[in-house]
Parts: structure tokens; sequence; C-alpha cells
């Protein structure tokens, strides 16, 4: 991650020395220009399409330095945020949108609930987990066609997060029996989790909504 965030604060840094150079380009150009109208002297044709193309250039310039600003944000809050660790073998990034958008912040304590009582017991279990789908903001998860008021997209109801998984053993079957038997069992959720299965896809549906299962 540092790697890629040096590569595009050096780029950032870059485009915006080219965007000076640019300026002061374009502002010599200028005052020729205005030196040729002071003297009644009409300006050479060549200097008029230079500084067309230096707009443009300089527009496409600025399009290049607010796209690496954006880059260089996205991977200091993926850095800051993306390895908080949220139990012994799950991480913040392992939920971001697959678009790169990272988790909100807001969801973080309820993920957390989610992993140390839900995803830990199942991992030790059935091994090792695979984070199918997690977070999804309101666009990718209507770009993809999941459902309008999906439990996966965070930011609608604080405290209800979601996450699609397949574990190293087993099948969707033992694993969504094991998770309604938590969800049923455990005084921490208390009336919350929903458990899916969807017939043929490989993986279960496990959230931190109000109690309900379902197969599909």
């Amino acid at each position: 991650m540092s790697t890629i965030l040096t590569r595009w604060a050096r780029k950032l840094g870059g485009l915006r020395d080219l965007e000076a150079d640019s300026k002061a380009r374009h502002t010599e150009k200028q005052q020729a220009v205005d030196l040729a109208r002071a003297n009644d002297v009409h300006p050479r044709q060549h200097l008029i399409d230079d500084r067309d193309e230096e707009s443009k250039l300089l527009t496409y310039r600025r399009e290049q330095l607010a796209y690496a600003e954006r880059v260089v944000a996205r991977h200091r809050t993926s850095k800051s945020n993306g390895r908080q660790r949220l139990s012994e073998h799950f991480y913040v990034d392992e939920f971001d949108t697959h678009d790169g958008t990272p988790v909100p912040a807001s969801a973080i304590p309820a993920l957390r609930e989610l992993c140390v009582h839900m995803l830990e017991p199942l991992r030790a279990k059935y091994g090792p987990v695979k984070v199918v789908s997690g977070y999804r903001h309101r666009a990718y998860n209507a770009r993809i066609g999941g459902a309008k008021f999906s439990q996966h997209i965070y930011d609608d109801t604080p405290g209800s997060v979601a996450a699609d998984l397949i574990f190293e053993k087993g099948g969707p079957v033992e694993w969504a029996r094991s998770a309604r038997w938590r969800f049923a069992r455990s005084r921490v959720w208390r009336g919350r989790g929903g458990c899916g299965r969807y017939i043929g896809s490989g993986f279960i549906h496990v959230d931190s909504a109000s109690r309900r299962d379902w197969e599909g």
C-alpha cells in the first residue's frame, strides 16, 4: 500500500509542477499577444493557436491532478483504516466494496461484533473464511442488482452490517445451520441476526439485523 501511495504522491507532485509551468508559459505568450495589440500589430496566428492548445493541455492536466488527488486520498484512507483489526483473524479491508470504497467508520463497531461473535466461531469450526461480499455503497449495490434495502448497505441502518461467506471446510447447509444456532442461542444477539442460503451459490449470508432465516 505504501508503494502505491508513494507512486501516486509523486505523480501528484509532478502534475502540480507541470500545471505551474503551463501557467507560466501561458502568461508569457499572453504578454506577447498583449504587447502586439498595444502596438497595433496583429498577433501572429500561431500564438493564438498555441494559446488554445495550451488551454486544452492545462484543462487535461487539471483533470489528471484531480484524479491523482482522489487516488491518494483513497489510499490514505485505506492505509489508516483498511488494516484495522476487527478480531483475531478479520480486518476491516476484507469488507470493503469491490470497487475499492472503504467501509464507513460508523459501521466498524457492528462489524467487529459480527466478527467476534459469529465469524470467529464459524471459522474455528470450518476453517479460513473468504468474505465474498461485505460493504456496498448504494450505487454499487444498484449496479450489481442487489436488493434495494440490502443489509450490505451499511450506511442506511446504523449498527446493521452483513457479509456473504465461504468457508474452507463443509458446505452451505452446514454453515447456515451453525450460524442459525449461534444467532438463536447466543445472548449477544437477543432477537437479531439474519441468515440466508441461496441454492447453488456456494455461500451463506449473515447479518446483524432482525432475526430471520431463508432459503432462496
